[in-house]
Parts: C-alpha cells; structure tokens; sequence
C-alpha cells in the first residue's frame, strides 16, 4: 500500500468521503461534483482508495489544474493498495482502510461514479445534526438509457424522465420509508443500499467495522451487513428525503459476470442476512486496526429493542417523504421559436468563441457559459421562451466589444451591433446591445451610468450575475493576466473561487450589485449552474442547450407564467381550462372535485363517453396541477436516429428531430411532416423507429435500383 496524496489539513473535517476503484471507472466525475458543494470545502474530506496498482492520470490532471487555479485540492487522500492484478477485489477491506484514515468525524462510503447534488454536504451534516444515533442512507436514481454513455455531466432532470426506480416523481424504495432493514428485511431487495451510507466513525469502530471475511469478496458485499450489526445497538436507520444520487449507465455497471460469494439469487449476501437470526454484532473476521480502536472504547450491546427486530421510535417520527419537483422544462438541440437565422448566430458565435480562446489562451468557452447562465435564469424568472432565447446570445455576445471594439472603458459599448447582427433581426440585435451597454450597471445605483433598480433592462441584470458566476467559478485561466476578469495576477497563478465561495459572494451582493429577484432565481437552480459549468468544462456544453422549451409554452406560443394562469371559462354547465391540446373540465362527483383532461378536438365532456374509455388520453385527477404535469411533456432521448423522444400522458411519443414545438394530439393524428412513433414502452419504441429507418432505407435502395436498372 501506498499514499500518492495524504490529507495535510489544518482544520479538522466533520465529514470524510471514501470512494473506491478496482480498475472500473472510466471518468471521474464524482469528484468534480463533491468539490462543487454548498458548504465549505474545510468541513469534509474526500479519501479516493484504488485497489489494483493504477494511477489514473486524469485524477493526477485534476490535482494539477485545481492547484494551478489556486483551488483546495479535489482529493485530499489517495491511496494505492497495489493488490496484484487478478485477485478478486474486497470492498470491505477498501472501507476498513477508509475508516482508519478518515479525520472526520462522520465517514461516508458512496458509489463513486455517481452524481450528487450540491446541497450533499449540507444534508448530512442536518441530519446527524439532528439525530444521535443514526444510520445515513441516500437513494440512488438510476437510468438504463444508453444515451448517457459516454458520460455527459447531464442534469438530473434529463435523468428522471427515463428513470428505472422512480414513479411519479417519487424514488420506489420510498415505500414503507418508516422501517429499517432489521424490522422489515424485504427492504433489502427495494432500496440501493450500497448507493450512499453514512455513520459516526466512532460507531463504526464500536461494531468492529466492516467484515473482512471472505464471503463479502467481489461484486456481494456493501454496508447492509454493517447496517443490521448496528441496528442490533439501537442505531436507527435513516433513508434521507432531502437528498438523492443519480447513476448513467456504463459498461459493467449491472455487476454481471462478476465474482461473487454467497448470495441469495438476488444479489444480496445470505451471510451477512444470517445476522437477522444470529444476532451477531461483530464481524467474523475483525480488522486488527479496527480492532485494536475498538478495544480502547466502552463495549457495546444488544439494544432490547432490537431483540424483538423493532424500533418503535423509527415506526412512528420520521417525516413524510418529500416529493422531487418535476422538471419544469426539458433540454432540447438548437432550435429557435423566434425568427431570427440561428445559423448566422452560430457561425458568428464559434468565431467570437475561438478567437478569445486564443487571443486570451483559455482552455475552454467562456460565452457559451455565459449565454447558458443567462438563459436558465431567464426561464427560471418566466420570460417568454423568445426572451430567454435573445437573453441567451446577448450574454454570448455582452463582451464582444472588448475584443473587437475599443479596449477602453469609456468605448467598451460602442460596437456598432446593427451591422454586424444585420441578418438576425432587429429585436434580437437591440437585445444584444441592450445587454451590452448595461450589464454593468449595479441594481444599488453604484454603476457606469448610475441607473438603478428595474430602470436597468432585466434582461442586463440577469447578464450582469451570469458574467459575474463565471469569473468567480472558471477554471480556464493559465496564469497569465485575464483582461475580462482582471482577477488574475500576471505573474501568478490564477485564483478560481469554490462554489460555496461563488454563492456566498453572490447572495451578499443581493439588493447593492445585483438584482434580489434573480439572485433568488440563481439560488433555486444552482444545480442547473453546476451542470452547465462541469458540461463546458470538458466540451460538452452543446450551443443553446438550456434555451428550447418543449412545455405548454412552447406549444401555446404564450409565456409559461401566462399559461400557469390561463382563464378559467364556463361552459356547458362545467368549468374547463384550455391546456394544450385539452380541455380540463372540473366536475362534482360524489360530494368531491374531480378534473378530467380530454383533447379539445373531442368537443364537450360527456361522462358516459369517458366512463366507455371513448376518449383518446383522457386522464382525470383530484386538482388541475396534477392533470397538467400528467399531460406536460418532457424530453427522454434526444437525436436517436433522426428523433426526439417525449414522454406525456404515460406514453413515449418519437418525433423528427426538425421539429420544434410538440402537440400530443398532433402525434397520433400523424399531423407532423413525418410519422411520429408512439409506445407505452421505451424500449418498442426504439424498435419501432429503428424498423421504420429501416423500411425507409430499404425504399429508397429498391427506388435507386429501379432507376438504375429500369430506365425510364
């Protein structure tokens, strides 16, 4: 064993990550998200242990470049346990090393290929905080959707909607979310119980830690064995509600063809679920290091209400599962719901873009950040999809001056933006210098021009905290003097700030630099600005990718926030709404409000019709937002053969990727240029585009041969 890295803080960790590798990952994308947290980067570790002798060189250039933006490191403790090449791999082993290195005083062991939030940090800390004697776990939301690989730092909201283990919007180990493993152990074929545990190392040490005993060797063994050895002490076990983890698919991850002790079929080791009888509380085959800590602390017990396997407490007091927001919008390619040639913007913008990479030598987009930043807080605020879009090219564009105009501060806004956008549109060329000229300005009065609060345009405001994020959180830099930021000294290495540091500068400029409606729109999508800067990061940020909408307002033409408050009319003796393509009619039935969604082409409501099932996607729910969000389409698979995939109205519908607006009826009555593909089931769906390509091919072959052959 050896240490390429070894932890040299002078502040004591409260939480200490353990991740692990047998020679599997293939990206580690794990560690760039434990590094973009809420909380301070001083109040958690991250141990990162590899099994085999290997070395991952990416892991060597993310050290190099965090140091290089003067950034604390991304892994504060590496570990090489050298293990000849061939022998079967020992998870418990790894996390036995973990615990004694681990300074913090809660450790952590998660799947280190997952995808976390930023709030991760903060969550556990809450929750020990708040409970003594807990167990910590946290669900993992998995997609099988081959799509994600390679991996694209996607956000979880491309995630969800193709989502194996969550159901309307709610994680499926959620059931039963009151009981542990020792009161209810077919929980063990329903949650992810080796996603995320977490546990005080002090109470780890007291149950000897985890069992080295050559049944828990390969791909059977994970923290559910520890898990019932505590339970039996009276800790209790905890499945967060504020938190989640997501996993993409790649090769291996289904564990197939590994290794593999004692088990049940099913994956779970029979081993450790002899526990349930035995009651045993140590391991059968102890860590001496373990050991020799546990010796020095009070002995531990059987807890008496884990004699009888049930902990009333945790029957009774843990709150009600909290239910993830839905997505309010979907990623879709570059398309515009405004007139203006986007072919132009994007010729002109890649050009823009590789002139300041290398005017300035960064090493990856700044604009395209930007213009990301900007049109998510846009859409986040409710501007028209129009709006956003425009918001999107001015923030690209907001600092175009400063290359190709005068680098001075008085001429820095005097580009003549008419001729050089001519071809795209007044509007959007008015937008663009709007944002130009006044992104400066501060919401307190204090800027340039000393324009103040909503005088100064909204779609400037937004701009000015987009471009402020940015120079906070890049890692672009090469030490050299940056002359857009002016942050980085010239002779020295240049200074990014963590994303915790990126929040808190912004929140403190709320009301005095920036406008406190979009700080409080940054703050309810931080996530979105994590995914954005991880994606242009590593070339992955495609050109507009948060500004189509494919939701009511796209397909209404309207505002979302206009469509949010439709006008309810009256008629026909009922209430209906005008949704889509649907009319939602609210009806009394048995003393109670019930609102049925039928499409607007049908006519009038007619109970007996919908009783018959006569209606096509007719959907009915106890409030009208429930019917919305059933009926309010999203993105699942982008670009598969030509096709965009939705899922609405529990069906997954494939439509040309020209496309820009999507209409449920429309795609069953086969009313877009080309046929659109409807399935209950992904997979057939993926069949029936793949066939219908295949035809089509075919067609076109035999129509070739024909001309080829038989000559008119």
């Amino acid at each position: 064993m050896k240490f390429v890295k070894r932890s040299q803080r002078e502040v004591t960790p409260e939480i200490s990550f353990v991740l692990m590798d047998w020679g599997c990952r293939e990206t580690f994308h794990t560690l760039e998200y434990l590094n973009n947290q809420t909380e301070r980067r001083d109040r958690y570790e991250i141990i990162w242990i590899e099994y085999y002798d290997r070395k991952p060189a990416r892991i060597t250039q993310m050290l190099e470049d965090y140091k290089r933006c003067g950034l604390p490191d991304p892994v504060d403790t590496w570990i090489i346990l050298e293990r000849p090449k061939g022998e079967i791999f020992r998870k418990h082993w790894i996390n036995n090393i973990g615990t004694l290195e681990a300074k913090g005083k809660i450790v952590c062991f998660m799947d280190s290929d997952a995808i976390t939030s930023t709030t991760l940090v903060h969550t556990i800390l809450k929750e020990f905080e708040n409970i003594p004697d807990l167990i910590l776990y946290i669900e993992e939301i998995r997609t099988a959707d081959k799509s994600f690989y390679p991996f694209k730092y996607p956000n979880y909201k491309e995630i969800i909607p193709s989502a194996v283990n969550m159901k309307n919007g709610v994680p499926v180990a959620m059931r039963n979310f009151r009981s542990g493993l020792l009161a209810d152990p077919s929980l063990i074929h329903c949650r992810n119980y080796g996603a995320c545990f977490s546990a005080r190392k002090e109470d780890l040490i007291r149950i000897g830690g985890w069992d080295e005993h050559e049944d828990y060797t390969g791909y059977i063994a994970g923290p559910y064995e520890m898990s019932l050895r505590m339970e039996l002490t009276g800790k209790k076990e905890l499945w967060s509600h504020f938190e989640l983890l997501y996993h993409t698919p790649h090769p291996g991850n289904s564990g197939i063809d590994n290794y593999s002790g004692p088990h049940d079929g099913r994956g779970v080791s029979s081993t450790a679920m002899k526990i349930l009888e035995t009651k045993r509380l140590f391991p059968l085959e102890e860590n001496p290091g373990i050991k020799a800590l546990r010796l020095k602390l009070p002995a531990v017990k059987l807890s008496d209400k884990a004699i009888i396997g049930i902990d009333d407490d945790s029957l009774n007091n843990d709150p009600a599962p909290t239910t993830p927001e839905k997505s309010g919008f979907a990623y879709l390619p570059p398309a515009s719901v405004t007139g203006w040639d986007k072919k132009t913007i994007y010729l002109l913008a890649k050009f823009y873009e590789e002139l300041e990479i290398r005017t300035l030598d960064y090493g990856y987009s700044r604009p395209r950040a930007i213009g990301s930043y900007a049109a998510t807080l846009a859409k986040k605020m409710g501007l028209p999809q129009e709006r956003a879009e425009a918001i999107y090219v001015a923030g690209f564009f907001c600092d175009m001056s400063k290359i190709l105009g005068s680098s001075s501060e008085k001429n820095r806004s005097s580009l003549d933006f008419a001729g050089i956008f001519e071809s795209v549109g007044e509007e959007l060329a008015s937008t663009i210098k709007k944002v130009s000229a006044n992104y400066r300005e501060q919401f307190d009065g204090n800027g340039p021009k000393r324009l103040k609060g909503t005088a100064i345009p909204v779609e400037a405001r937004i701009a000015a905290l987009a471009v402020h994020f940015d120079k906070l959180i890049n890692q672009r830099g090469n030490g050299a003097l940056d002359p857009l930021s002016e942050r980085v000294p010239r002779s020295g290495v240049g200074r990014a700030s963590s994303f915790n540091e990126a929040l808190s500068s912004i929140e403190l400029r709320a009301g005095k630099e920036f406008d406190p409606e979009v700080v409080d729109a940054f703050m309810d999508i931080k996530e979105d600005f994590v995914c954005i800067h991880l994606k242009n990061k590593h070339g992955l940020l495609n050109f507009m990718y948060p500004c189509y909408n494919f939701d009511e307002a796209a397909a209404l033409g309207v505002s979302a926030k206009a469509t949010a408050s439709a006008a309810i009319v009256e008629g026909a003796g009922h209430i209906k709404d005008t949704f889509m393509d649907f009319n939602i009619f609210r009806i009394g039935q048995n003393g109670r409000e019930v609102f049925y969604a039928i499409p607007a082409s049908e006519g009038n409501f007619d109970m007996e019709a919908f009783d018959k099932g006569k209606y096509s996607f007719a959907y009915a729910g106890k409030n009208i937002d429930e019917v919305k969000n059933y009926l309010n389409p999203q993105l699942v698979l982008q670009g598969f053969y030509g096709h965009n995939f939705i899922f609405a109205a529990k069906r997954y519908f494939a439509i040309n990727q020209s496309e820009t607006v999507f209409s449920i009826v429309k795609a069953v009555t086969r009313q877009y240029d080309t046929d659109s593909y409807v399935s209950g089931n992904l997979r057939m769906l993926k069949q029936k585009v793949l066939v219908g390509r295949a035809k089509e091919h075919l067609k076109n072959k035999m129509k070739f041969l024909v001309k080829k052959f038989l000559p008119a």
